[in-house]
């Protein structure tokens, strides 16, 4: 299993994400410092923070595993940068 296959759904859920806040405009969901407001989900999958990237790594044998906001955001535009293993098969 590649190593970094749970990135895919990690970067389709933060990594540059914004929220509209009112008339300021746009607000970063990541404050690219640490994982403060994030909650890793499911499976055993690892989560951390290298300069201001998020980068998660698979665990072998683990199901699905997610990074996920722990506040609700609705009536949003998201935008995200995605690099890959190049292993990767999913």
């Amino acid at each position: 299993m590649p190593r970094l296959a749970v990135s895919v759904l990690l970067f389709s859920f933060v990594v540059v994400g914004r929220v509209e806040a009112g008339d300021t405009g746009f607000i970063d969901l990541f404050n690219g410092h640490n994982l403060d407001g994030w909650t890793q989900r499911n499976g055993t999958a690892t989560y951390r923070v290298e300069g201001d990237t998020i980068v998660g790594k698979t665990s072998e044998g683990s199901p699905n595993s997610f990074l996920c906001t722990d506040k609700l955001y609705g009536d949003f535009e998201l935008k995200f940068e995605v690099k890959l293993d190049s292993a990767l098969n999913s």
